[in-house]
């Protein structure tokens, strides 16, 4: 199928919800949105794990997280030939007074290094730190030279742990949210302590940090109907930016780039910043990664499915996403097979990126 351009007008989105019995209005302008599905190639890459938090250390290098019980998550990598390269020799030893430790969200850092979240395991109150034995994460640092884990000076977790985080190229201080999807806002992990960011939102996650480090893209919410709650997990959110040097408020300096994005799940920086790669549905579109071009203001659908995570690489040429391998699969409903058939699949964005 050749080159189409669907354009959509969208007065009012009336959305209802049957399996939590909500709903919600969204109102909408004009938006064109391109599809691009022959643009792309895509390959997967075959790994005997299942595959999360997948993350580039090279053009042709991946980290990934296997989730295995027991143990908790390590983290492994593969090239894009679909070399196993195998598990990284980062301690994981548990914590004393825990049950279990867990390797996760490995992040590449600017100076080659490797940020990660060590999740300590159902650990009681004199290690966690709390008032009941709870799980508590950590945010260390690997160096893949000297093989050493050390912290990140300058960067305050421990007050926030932050499920979702970034941390800008310079390395002077980090943003992270909750994760929870419920009541999610961004923190700024400064020196000392962790800083609420004033957005004016309901909801704010998924932060990421531009190449430059002038701007964070991020999802986020000015209205969501009702309490806080379940519901509001489901509910769509926007695709926003702000400067990275707004705080400590920044409510007059968010932009909305698209409305109304359902079931999002990542956000991903081009390497020369002109690009913005997330996944979602939106419009009358079901799942799938899209690209939003800041300059031109271009909507591109370049591949639909349970296709989930993008992450640009360094070279610009692929995508990397997640998604269940389709020769394993035959129920896409099914949570449990969801989880154990997870592999990586790279759409080869070269077309677009470099104009081929």
């Amino acid at each position: 199928m050749g080159l189409k351009k669907i354009l959509i007008h969208i007065e009012i989105l009336i959305v209802l919800t049957f399996l939590v019995g909500c709903s919600y209005l969204n109102l909408f302008g004009s938006i064109e949105i391109e599809e691009s599905f022959d643009e792309i190639t895509v390959r997967m890459i075959q790994i005997d794990r299942v595959v999360g938090h997948t993350q580039w250390i090279s053009p042709t290098q991946l980290v990934y997280v296997e989730n295995k019980y027991p143990p908790q998550g390590r983290i492994w990598s593969v090239t894009i030939d679909g070399e196993d390269l195998g598990m990284l020799p980062i301690p994981a030893e548990t914590t004393p007074g825990c049950q279990d430790t867990g390797l996760y969200k490995p992040l590449p850092l600017s100076d080659g290094r490797i940020a990660y979240l060590r999740r300590n395991v159902f650990c009681p109150p004199e290690v966690s730190g709390l008032d009941y034995s709870n799980d508590f994460y950590e945010l260390l640092v690997w160096d893949p030279l000297s093989e050493t884990v050390s912290e990140l000076p300058g960067i305050n977790f421990s007050e926030v742990q932050a499920l979702v985080y970034d941390i800008a190229p310079d390395l002077s201080k980090g943003i992270g949210s909750t994760g929870s999807r419920i009541e999610d806002q961004l923190y700024w992990m400064e020196p000392g302590n962790s800083t609420p960011i004033e957005l004016g939102l309901a909801r704010a996650s998924n932060p990421k940090w531009s190449p430059g480090g002038k701007y964070i893209a991020f999802f986020g919410n000015y209205n969501i109907p009702g309490s806080p709650g379940p519901r509001w997990s489901i509910h769509p959110l926007d695709l926003m930016i702000m400067p990275a040097d707004c705080a400590p408020n920044c409510i007059d300096e968010i932009q909305t780039l698209i409305r109304g994005i359902s079931d999002v799940n990542g956000i991903s920086w081009s390497p020369d910043g002109k690009w913005l790669a997330f996944g979602g549905e939106l419009g009358a579109y079901d799942k799938g990664i899209w690209l939003y071009n800041l300059e031109t203001k271009e909507i591109k659908l370049i591949i639909q499915g349970f296709y989930r995570a993008p992450r640009w690489s360094p070279d610009g040429r692929h995508i990397a996403v997640r998604s269940p391998d389709p020769e394993r699969v035959a129920d896409f409903d099914t949570t449990e097979i969801f989880n154990r058939y997870w592999q990586i699949f790279l759409l080869d964005v070269s077309k677009i990126y470099f104009g081929e």
